[in-house]
């Protein structure tokens, strides 16, 4: 048995019945162990080679962070079945290689009721995936234009600017059978106006290239609400000089289906005990303000927050009541953090992180002082701290971000800010 597989099997129940030696050996097959959580428990040597990292970069991060970001719904969906319902599952998904490149897995997963994790097998089916990449994209989209209830096709001669559209189309685009006769432009006053110049340029720039397109945007609101329009089309017909003629294609309403992919990205966005953002979330936010910044020459503050000596808080009254004490400490922080632009997010474990743009180091040590006395004032008993209540230590750090710098040196600062202040007494703010 490999080293990997040696570690791993002390914290299996009854070790005796398992032997997943020859997964770990193996040279094809990829393998590997997981919770609910969404983190690695063990992975094998071949998954390593296949991701091109180390099983140390997979075990210390979530799944998620290797899963190709269109794929993570459905992945994070399939584990929700297997953790419900534990059966076994055969899926398909995306991973991202460490150079960047795409790797496509096929999965065999079932839980474990015993231990509450699951075992997954995959094959790494990237090449023929690439190689039957075109037939695949349009078998897809045949299958979902007949399969979908709401869905219409339509023409559009292009020289003449004249669109026609079917029955379907048009009950999809809100519009009475037979209502609809005219140009294409005189459909945009259906389409949400911050969607129209985007959809156009879209539209134009694929025919004029491609030749075909896809292409989402949103209704004006009705009765039904926003509703959430997908529309796909190919050029059927060019001139002489290959200038398109005429295209074809569907449209179908994807509303229930934006609505379910955001559900699902909302619970991979945010922290399921405190309903916080996460570190994921906060990361990502980060760098899109550090842009903004760069570009406007504006101050952008960070605040690192750590609850004070909770190791202690959770031998001395349990897991579950450091539970419940961190759920307070997140409310009370959150009511302090206010401006929509202001980001508060659970960091890890008893660790928070605020993001504050357009903040200078003396307001990001206002804000912290406030942080501070709300949590004071929530008054959580902890008979093993030093203040007897539950209290924080904050690093605050500030800077105005320029092309040269990097956002890692933000977050340094205010790291090393929160270890001063843990040095000098803890129950303090430091800058």
């Amino acid at each position: 048995m490999t080293s990997a597989a040696k570690k791993f099997s002390p914290g299996l129940q009854n070790p005796e019945s398992f032997d997943f030696s020859f997964l770990f050996q193996t040279e094809r097959t990829i393998f590997s162990v997981g919770g609910p959580d969404g983190f690695f428990k063990e992975v094998n040597p071949a998954f390593e080679r296949l991701l091109g990292r180390t099983r140390r970069q997979l075990l210390d991060h979530s799944l998620f962070e290797f899963v190709f970001p269109a794929d993570i719904p459905k992945t994070l969906q399939w584990l929700f079945d297997l953790e419900t319902n534990a059966v076994e599952l055969a899926f398909e998904n995306r991973w991202v290689h460490a150079d960047g490149s795409i790797r496509w897995l096929v999965w065999v997963a079932k839980t474990n009721r015993r231990d509450g994790h699951w075992y997954a097998t995959a094959h790494d089916v990237t090449e023929s995936r690439e190689t039957q990449e075109s037939l695949l994209a349009v078998q897809q989209r045949l299958s979902l234009a007949l399969s979908v209830a709401q869905a219409g096709s339509w023409e559009w001669d292009i020289s003449e600017d004249r669109l026609t559209l079917d029955a379907g189309a048009e009950v999809l685009m809100g519009l009475l059978p037979g209502q609809y006769r005219g140009r294409s432009r005189s459909l945009l006053r259906l389409i949400l106006r911050q969607d129209r110049s985007k959809l156009l340029k879209l539209i134009r720039t694929s025919v004029e290239s491609a030749g075909s397109f896809e292409a989402d945007f949103r209704l004006r609101a009705d009765l039904r609400g926003t509703r959430y329009i997908v529309v796909r089309g190919r050029v059927v017909a060019r001139d002489r000089r290959s200038r398109p003629q005429r295209a074809v294609g569907i449209g179908f309403d994807s509303t229930s289906q934006k609505a379910f992919e955001e559900q699902l990205l909302a619970l991979v966005l945010h922290d399921p005990l405190t309903g916080l953002r996460n570190r994921r979330s906060f990361d990502q936010t980060l760098r899109r303000e550090w842009r903004r910044a760069v570009r406007s020459k504006r101050p952008l503050a960070v605040l690192m927050i750590d609850v004070d000596e909770f190791k202690r808080y959770n031998d001395c009254f349990g897991h579950q009541a450091g539970d419940q004490a961190l759920c307070s400490v997140a409310r009370a922080l959150g009511d302090e953090v206010g401006r929509s632009a202001d980001l508060l997010a659970r960091y890890g474990g008893e660790e928070f992180v605020a993001l504050l743009p357009e903040t200078s180091i003396e307001q990001a040590q206002a804000v912290a002082e406030r942080l501070l006395d709300a949590l004071r004032g929530l008054a959580l008993p902890h008979a093993e701290s030093t203040h007897k209540v539950v209290t924080a230590s904050i690093g605050a750090a500030s800077l105005v971000p320029d092309d040269t710098g990097k956002v890692a040196e933000l977050l340094s600062a205010a790291d090393h800010a929160l270890y001063r202040a843990k040095r000098l007494g803890r129950n303090r703010v430091e800058c």
